[in-house]
């Protein structure tokens, strides 16, 4: 019979007519009623947490030897393999793929056209093998491929590649149209239907638009005739101090986005105006240097001009040249274009719409992303990776950025020379760091982040800003740094400088001088600046004041000063430039340079992520003391003594383990998103650096799943295995971690973690385990309410802790807990081999997940399907991080009708909403395939009328 107390060492489950031994590892004290599993479960935690921390204790030395790097990988699958074959096997998979492809780039020559063709082999392999296991897993990633192969295509630089991608698009979207006729024709009347509303709102929205700006503009020159006929009506008296209002230097004070000002045709008018000076092109040239082996780049600009889409213009006719090694600031007070300067010439002005002529190495420049990998970008702000040192920030980018086939040697003393040539030593260990930890000083960081642009060794470099926010000492010691740098690479230099002392500004070879309203003023020799602001403008400096302060007064109100002496100022730099810029042109070659292949850009950005995880060890050590104190009270206030209280105890874990997990992933793209997009400016692989990324988390993963499983089994209650805890969880926590990405790259922090801490709550009720049950949820939408209980994490998890622990309840606890399992949509008849049999009543050869759920077989018996709902999120996450990305380009841009004006925006907006629609229309059949739970390909073509052969 049964025994009142249960004996030391046996347990007695509930309605057990026997005490049931306990096993070798567990513990059972006197009146136990599970088998203890703490003793398991900390030896399961100890060896994970052993093998983590040996990982990153000797990470340095196993990264260096590819043999370890080789035998640690073999191994974690092994013992992967153990835990569950599932995980193991997709573990494999990728790791095979990068070593593989490694390995062959690394002991062959291998040009970069090659390295691709590797790429999409090792794709075309990995779909064949899913293929073989499961048919709708490989049409499952064959539409996320070819997703990505189309955004491929159209961001190339070569236009053959551009209308293969447009072509490849459409072939895309017309059967995706040909697919939803066949399949849910409904929906797909529906969404024309929605898609026609939305075009019909685009046109008259463009349509207001325009009878709108035409109306603005209309009104303007009405006012200017009548100000121009009142102006002629006056006698003209001409000073030649006194400029009439209307003339050049009233047009300094028209602001960014102001039209002409009405008194212009005045000024034409003027005989003092036409025998002023035109404004000529100004050379700025650099002396030659030596020690300089490499040529920076020129430019040509002839009445350069920015205009935003609403027409206001930010530059105005500005016409200069810059010669190859020339060393140029930019001066203007505020409003004057000066950073937009910076980002037309660097081609980084997707707001607006670049006019004029410019010419970069003798070629006239249609497109500036050709310039985009020999190009230096420094921002004003100091964009770095704090958790890293100083030589590793400036490392990784000259492995990412220097040419593909520089050795490992060349690479280490391009580091040496930069780090010495900005004056780094001695802190080169040293952290940069956080606004939690303190690092370097500012001035510190500011060439840090200068080294790390100069270190890939650009032909073109742009700093916005260097000195901002040092002293005088700091900024003068910046430049300087920067400048020593640059004679060493010869490499063009166009810097924005803020209010600097006069010996800092002479540290430049030439200067522009932009003032309000984007008009230059004065484009030549630094040195001569103050002879020609003095001799032209009659302007006087004091001596114990800063020229560049005066100069810079000097053109605040430019009312009072002369016509005559601004044009003069203009064309002075022309007769006292102390060189000529080179006629010959340079091959568009100069311009290309071959970065390393995409898993060799893996590999980089894995290890730079690997050093950023284990700098941040207090918050993971955080976050997993959070998840075993959550486990700790949970498990104290819902003790499994009934079957009910184990639903509601499991489902509560679940829901809290995505809510700490999901706020951990925020760290994994989040705080580097700056970064990223300064990355992606000079033209980073960003589909690497999400790959790498995602790898790198997966140690966190890892050690987040054994911690939850450990506490959870050990406390819980629950009779199923540690291990089988531990593949659930990793899988689970896989998935919410995609799923957290899209929030960390499309929203702020603090909106992203909200997003998140909403989305685990809706995730947690629509998981079938309170109302309404799955089979309710199924029929919602037209039968196609399915999807919404299927993209939820928790119900997957879930399923998977209750299918597993059913297993090991007695026979009278089933039967006490048939009716709520029931009501739920877990039917025990189906729960030994989880069979899909009956249910292709039609003879489709298609069984999907709302059948399954109709039948109440909500059973989930693999990690398969978490696996590929975290690939699901993960696609959408990299769709994202890309559009992102690439938006900040000028061709986007343009492309997606965001700089442009009239029918040319129509258009572009129409083609927003074709790719949009075609991205919905995808995910749509994405989330239609990963509801196929059981797919007989004989059957399906018999079925569609296809005659399989015999």
């Amino acid at each position: 019979g049964i025994s009142r107390i249960c004996p030391h060492g046996y347990y007695c489950p509930f309605a057990c007519a026997d005490p049931v031994k306990c096993g070798t590892l567990a513990l059972c004290p006197e009146g136990s009623s599970h088998a203890g599993s703490s003793i398991t479960a900390g030896l399961f935690l100890l060896l994970v947490l052993a093998l983590l921390y040996g990982g990153a204790k000797h990470y340095h030395c196993v990264v260096q030897n590819e043999v370890l790097v080789a035998g640690a990988l073999v191994t974690m699958i092994t013992l992967m393999a153990f835990i569950d074959k599932t995980i193991a096997g997709f573990l494999a998979l990728n790791i095979v793929a990068i070593a593989a492809n490694y390995a062959l780039l690394k002991f062959g020559s291998c040009p970069p056209q090659s390295a691709r063709l590797l790429s999409g082999a090792s794709c075309l392999i990995a779909l064949i093998l899913l293929w073989t296991l499961n048919p709708a897993w490989s049409m499952l990633c064959t539409g996320l491929l070819l997703c990505f192969l189309v955004g491929w295509l159209t961001t190339r630089d070569v236009s053959s590649f551009v209308n293969a991608g447009h072509f490849l698009l459409a072939v895309v979207f017309a059967a995706l149209l040909f697919s939803f006729a066949h399949v849910d024709g409904v929906f797909l009347t529906w969404f024309g239907l929605s898609v026609l509303i939305y075009v019909g709102y685009l046109v008259v929205k463009w349509l207001l638009e325009e009878h709108l700006q035409w109306w603005r503009n209309r009104i303007p020159f009405e006012v200017r005739n009548f100000q121009v006929r009142n102006i002629h009506s006056q006698p003209f008296v001409s000073s030649p101090d006194i400029t009439p209002e209307g003339s050049f230097c009233g047009s300094l004070d028209v602001g960014a986005g102001s039209h002409r000002d009405p008194a212009a045709f005045y000024t034409d008018s003027n005989p003092m105006s036409s025998s002023a000076p035109s404004l000529t092109t100004n050379t700025i040239s650099s002396e030659t240097n030596s020690q300089s082996t490499r040529s920076g780049v020129p430019f040509v600009l002839e009445r350069v001009g920015f205009k935003l889409h609403d027409g206001a213009e930010l530059l105005k006719n500005i016409s200069a040249r810059i010669a190859p090694g020339g060393r140029v600031a930019v001066m203007g007070p505020s409003g004057s274009g000066k950073s937009t300067l910076l980002a037309v010439l660097s081609g980084r002005a997707s707001h607006g719409k670049v006019v004029g002529d410019l010419f970069v190495g003798g070629e006239r420049a249609g497109d500036l992303r050709c310039l985009r990998r020999v190009t230096g970008y420094v921002p004003q702000d100091d964009i770095l990776h704090g958790e890293l040192t100083v030589e590793e920030n400036i490392s990784f980018q000259a492995r990412l950025r220097l040419e593909a086939s520089t050795s490992h040697s060349e690479i280490e003393d391009q580091i040496q020379h930069v780090i010495k040539d900005l004056k780094l030593n001695g802190i080169e260990k040293s952290r940069v760091g956080t606004p939690d930890k303190r690092g370097v000083s500012g001035g510190q960081r500011k060439r840090v982040s200068i080294a790390m642009e100069l270190v890939a060794q650009p032909k073109l470099l742009f700093a916005d800003e260097p000195t901002s926010g040092l002293d005088s000492t700091t900024a003068h010691e910046v430049i300087e740094c920067l400048k020593g740098a640059a004679v060493r690479l010869g490499t063009t230099i166009l810097s924005v400088i803020h209010q600097p002392r006069y010996e800092t500004l002479l540290l430049f070879d030439d200067l522009i001088l932009l003032a309000k309203g984007g008009t230059l003023v004065y484009a030549g020799p630094t040195a001569n600046a103050k002879d020609n602001f003095a001799a032209h403008l009659r302007v006087n400096f004091r001596p114990n004041a800063n020229p560049a302060d005066i100069m810079l007064d000097a053109i605040q109100s430019p009312d009072h000063l002369s016509e005559v002496g601004l044009a003069g100022l203009r064309t002075s730099g022309a007769s006292s430039t102390h060189g000529s810029l080179p006629h010959d042109r340079l091959a568009s070659c100069c311009f290309k340079r071959e970065i390393p292949p995409f898993f060799n850009a893996v590999l980089i950005f894995f290890d730079r992520s690997m050093l950023q995880t284990m700098h941040a060890y207090d918050a993971l050590i955080i976050n997993q003391v959070l998840c075993a104190t959550v486990m700790a009270i949970l498990c104290n206030i819902l003790q499994n003594s009934r079957i009910e209280n184990f639903l509601m105890q499991s489902n509560l874990a679940t829901l809290f383990l995505m809510l700490l997990q999901a706020v951990a992933a925020q760290r994994v793209f989040g705080p580097d998103l700056l970064i990223t997009l300064r990355e992606a400016r000079v033209g980073m692989d960003m589909l690497a650096y999400l790959f790498a990324k995602d790898l790198a988390s997966l140690f966190e993963i890892t050690l987040s799943a054994a911690v939850f499983a450990s506490s959870y089994g050990t406390l819980s209650g629950v009779q199923q295995p540690v291990t089988n805890l531990f593949a659930g969880a990793w899988a689970f926590v896989y998935s919410v971690f995609g799923l957290s990405y899209i929030f960390s790259i499309c929203l702020s922090p603090g909106a992203a973690q909200m997003t998140c801490v909403v989305a685990a709550f809706i995730s947690f009720c629509v998981s079938g385990v309170y109302q309404p049950p799955l089979q309710e949820m199924a029929g919602y939408v037209g039968d196609r309410g399915w999807m919404i209980p299927a993209l939820s994490p928790v119900r997957w998890f879930w399923g998977y802790i209750l299918t597993a622990e059913m297993h090991y309840l007695t026979p009278l606890s089933k039967k006490y807990g048939r009716g709520a399992l029931l009501q739920r949509g877990y039917d025990l008849k189906y729960l030994e081999d989880c069979s899909l049999e009956g249910l292709d009543q039609q003879g489709t050869g298609v069984v999907s997940l709302r059948q399954a759920w109709l039948d109440n077989r909500g059973w989930v018996c693999s990690c398969v399907d978490m696996l590929l709902l975290g690939i699901i999120f993960r696609f959408l996450a990299a769709l994202c991080l890309i559009l992102y990305m690439h938006a900040q380009t000028s061709r986007w841009s343009h492309f997606f009708g965001q700089s442009e004006k009239g029918w040319r925006k129509l258009l572009g907006k129409l083609f927003t909403l074709f790719v949009g629609s075609f991205l919905l229309l995808l995910l749509f059949a994405e989330v239609w395939i990963f509801g196929i739970q059981s797919l007989n390909i004989e059957r399906l073509l018999e079925h569609l009328g296809f005659v399989w052969p015999a």
